[in-house]
C-alpha cells in the first residue's frame, strides 16, 4: 500500500461539543473539525513538500500541497480526506451514523451536461450543468465544494483536486432523505482526462471525503425541461 499526505480525520470519542475531533496531516494532529477547503486545491506533490500548519484552535488551515494517503491496491483510489484513517468512507441512505465529522456523506454527481453544444476538443473555460443528489435525514442546509483535476476517472474511484471550481448549496427539508440539485460550473477545460469531484459540508463544519469522480468525457447535451428553477430540490 503506497503512503503519501494526505488529511486524516481521527474518530469523535464523544458528543459533539464535548470532545473535538482530531484532524491530523502528515503526522501533526490539530485539534477540530473543520477542514478548510478553499484550500485542498492540489494534485499529487513530492513527498519532501512541507507539511500543512494549523492556524490557530480548531480551525486547521491546510496547504495547498495535498495529496492522496491511501492507495488501495495500487491501483490510485486513494482518499485525499480519511475520515477515520481506514481508506475511503462509503455513503449510507441516512447519514446518521457516527465517526470522524460524523462520517459526513459526499454529494454523488450523476450527469454532466453542456447548455448549447458539444465543445471543441481542446476548449477551456466551458460551462456545464452538473446534477447530482446528497442524502441524508439531518435537515438543513450544506455547502457542496466542486474540483477538478485531469488525471482520470475510473467507476468508483474518488476524485483529486487541482482547481477548486466554487461552492453550491444544498438543502434538506424537514422529513426529507436527500436534496436533488443541479448547478451550472466552469470546466477549465474538456480533456479525455478531465473529471469533477465533490465534498459536503455541513452547518457544523463537518466535511466529508473526497466524493467519486464524474469524467468529463462522458457530459451529454442538456434538455431545457431538466434545469431546476433555484437549483435544488430539498
Amino acid at each position: 500500500m503506497g503512503v503519501g499526505r494526505g488529511v486524516v480525520v481521527a474518530p469523535l470519542r464523544a458528543a459533539l461539543g464535548e470532545c473535538p475531533a482530531a484532524v491530523r496531516v502528515d503526522g501533526d494532529v490539530f485539534h477540530g473539525r473543520k477542514i478548510d477547503h478553499d484550500a485542498v486545491v492540489a494534485r499529487r506533490v513530492p513527498r519532501d513538500v512541507v507539511a500543512p500548519a494549523a492556524d490557530g484552535d480548531g480551525e486547521p488551515v491546510l496547504s495547498g500541497e495535498v495529496d492522496r494517503r491511501h492507495d488501495v491496491g495500487g491501483a490510485g483510489n486513494g482518499a485525499m480526506i480519511d475520515l477515520g484513517d481506514d481508506g475511503p468512507t462509503p455513503n449510507d441512505v441516512t447519514d446518521d451514523d457516527v465517526g470522524a465529522n460524523y462520517l459526513q456523506n459526499f454529494p454523488v454527481i450523476n450527469s454532466l451536461k453542456y447548455p448549447n453544444a458539444y465543445p471543441a476538443p481542446n476548449a477551456q473555460n466551458v460551462q456545464a450543468y452538473f446534477f447530482g443528489e446528497l442524502d441524508g435525514d439531518t435537515p438543513g442546509g450544506y455547502r457542496m465544494d466542486a474540483y477538478f483535476y485531469n488525471g482520470g476517472c475510473l467507476p468508483g474511484l474518488r476524485g483529486e483536486a487541482a482547481v477548486y471550481l466554487g461552492s453550491f448549496p444544498a438543502l434538506i427539508g424537514v422529513g426529507g432523505t436527500k436534496s436533488v440539485f443541479n448547478y451550472v460550473l466552469e470546466l477549465p477545460n474538456v480533456a479525455p482526462d478531465a473529471a469533477i469531484a465533490f465534498t459536503a459540508t455541513d452547518s457544523n463544519g463537518n466535511t466529508s471525503e473526497m466524493g467519486e469522480c464524474f469524467p468529463v468525457s462522458q457530459a451529454t447535451l442538456l434538455n431545457s425541461d431538466e434545469i431546476f428553477k433555484d437549483g435544488y430540490e430539498p
